[in-house]
């Protein structure tokens, strides 16, 4: 797999909408690195952000189950 075919398979992993995509995918192959790690480390930013939220829903939950776990022990 040479670099361009890394990238493409890459980029489509990486949750990007289309136009986020081929902005990226446009970068990669003009060789202009700077403006295409620009790009990668915004979404590596939202991805964070993401999983952050989804981790704080995840602990609601957790916590959700323990104190039902315990009103059920107690019937």
């Amino acid at each position: 797999m040479d670099e361009q075919e890394w990238v493409t398979r890459c980029v489509m992993d990486m949750g990007w909408d289309e136009k986020q995509a081929k902005e990226m995918l446009a970068y990669a192959h003009k060789g202009e690195w700077t403006y295409a790690l620009c790009l990668a480390r915004q979404q590596k930013r939202y991805l964070l952000s993401c999983l952050h939220h989804l981790q704080s829903q995840i602990d609601c939950l957790d916590d959700l189950i323990y104190q039902m776990t315990k009103q059920a022990g107690k019937q």
